[in-house]
């Protein structure tokens, strides 16, 4: 098998088409529309996941406050977003197998953004420990959904580079969050929430 590859790599080396496949440019204008609009969407949706994901990391503090408890007790619910994220994963994969990515992704879209509202209107630090283990089911199966549709869609030379850009989403949502944190603090919510219908809208049109 070790061979094989070797092969296939050396084969490779020797396209004379590898190096206009490398060029960044050419590798975008390659795109249409709708692969674009695809790859956007799952892009954003990668993007809102991980802004909610760090802000409750900024905002433990408030949080704590709100539930009168230590911040260190409200990083339980942390963990548990964690912890599910490996059963988001799994179910959500399932899904896409039976139903196809776009579908799925849409309805995990909706859900973690849906549980983003619930997690603020919590009257216990309970409900609150379980909107955010059901967010890590959701944001589990967003990446595995999302990736999955965009790279499906690109063009095969462009996936490469694409997919590095699609795993950035994460970083962005992660300087949004500080961001938003440092601007408004706890209520640092409200100017994303809109922005959720929109790329679900577009995801149902591509």
């Amino acid at each position: 098998m070790e061979e094989s590859l070797s092969k296939e790599w050396q084969d490779n080396k020797s396209d004379p088409s590898l190096s206009e496949r490398e060029n960044p440019l050419k590798l975008l204008k390659s795109i249409n529309k709708t692969q674009f609009i695809t790859f956007f969407v799952t892009y954003l949706s990668w993007t809102f996941v991980s802004f909610d994901y760090f802000i409750v990391t900024f905002t433990l503090p408030y949080i704590a406050k709100d539930f009168k408890l230590k911040p260190s007790d409200v990083a339980v619910s942390i963990t548990l977003m964690l912890t599910f994220r490996p059963l988001g994963a799994l179910i959500f994969g399932l899904l896409s197998d039976k139903y196809g990515r776009k579908y799925p992704l849409m309805a995990n879209i909706f859900i973690f953004s849906g549980l983003q509202l619930a997690s603020g209107f919590a009257p216990n630090f309970l409900t609150y420990s379980i909107t955010r283990a059901i967010f890590g089911m959701a944001m589990g199966g967003e990446w595995g959904l999302g990736a999955a549709l965009a790279m499906e869609a690109l063009p095969l030379e462009s996936r490469g580079l694409l997919s590095g850009i699609l795993q950035e989403g994460y970083a962005l949502g992660f300087l949004l969050a500080a961001y938003q944190n440092q601007k408004n603090g706890k209520d640092c919510m409200q100017n994303v929430k809109q922005l959720k219908l929109i790329h679900v809208k577009k995801l149902g049109q591509s």
